[in-house]
C-alpha cells in the first residue's frame, strides 16, 4: 500500500510540473546561425561573424583597459592592427547593437 501511493505521488508530480506546450515552429532556418570567433595573431586582432557598428574592447587579464575602437562597420573591418605582448593573456570584449560578446585570447 505504501509503495502505491509513493508511486502516485510521484505520478502527480511529474505530470504537474513537466508539461509539455504544443508550439509550432515556424520561419526557424537552423543554418543562418553565425560563429563569432575572434583571435590573435602577428600583431594583429581577426574579428569574423559580427555585423553593423560597434565598440571593440580589450582588457587585460585583471581588468585594466588596454585598447578601444569604435568601428563603424564590423563587417568589412574584419583585421585590427594591436599591439599586445606576447604570452599574455586578454579579455576581448565586442559591443554591437545591444548585444556584448565577450572572448579571451592569449597573443
Amino acid at each position: 500500500m505504501r509503495t502505491k501511493l509513493l508511486i502516485l505521488i510521484v505520478l502527480f508530480s511529474f505530470s504537474s510540473g513537466y508539461a509539455f506546450n504544443s508550439t509550432r515552429f515556424s520561419n526557424i532556418n537552423i543554418f543562418e546561425k553565425t560563429i563569432q570567433q575572434v583571435f590573435y595573431k602577428d600583431g594583429t586582432l581577426y574579428i569574423d561573424g559580427f555585423k553593423g557598428s560597434g565598440v571593440i574592447t580589450i582588457y587585460s587579464i585583471i581588468g585594466n583597459k588596454i585598447f578601444s575602437a569604435e568601428v563603424s562597420d564590423l563587417n568589412s573591418n574584419r583585421e585590427l592592427s594591436v599591439n599586445l605582448k606576447t604570452g599574455n593573456m586578454f579579455i576581448i570584449q565586442i559591443h554591437s547593437g545591444n548585444k556584448v560578446k565577450t572572448f579571451k585570447i592569449i597573443a
